[in-house]
């Protein structure tokens, strides 16, 4: 997962570069779909370390990192799980045909 995340930073720096010249980027995670693993929190560190990098050293570059893990629990977890979210329908839907 380590070369993934380089493969990833390295685009991004390739984006901020002649000619697009690009200063913004979001970036999100959602591996896993509410499971762990350490090779996956290993990637997030790894993205994450090389953006404030990247910060760090082109200061017109702006980012936002965004982990879905949160929001992976809320609705796959069982406290509260998905009984509570939005994700769950109150009657089944209906096809309409105009």
């Amino acid at each position: 997962m380590p070369e993934a995340a380089q493969v990833v930073l390295d685009q991004m720096a390739i984006l901020a570069g002649p000619p697009t010249n690009a200063t913004s980027f979001l970036v999100t995670d959602c591996y896993g779909y509410g499971t762990r693993a350490d090779r996956g929190e290993a990637y997030k560190q790894k993205i994450f370390d090389g953006l404030r990098q990247m910060r760090k050293d082109s200061h017109h570059i702006r980012y936002a990192f965004v982990d879905f893990e949160n929001i992976w629990d809320g609705v796959l977890g069982p406290t509260p799980g998905y009984q509570v979210s939005i994700y769950q329908l109150v009657s089944r839907p209906r096809l309409s045909f105009i």
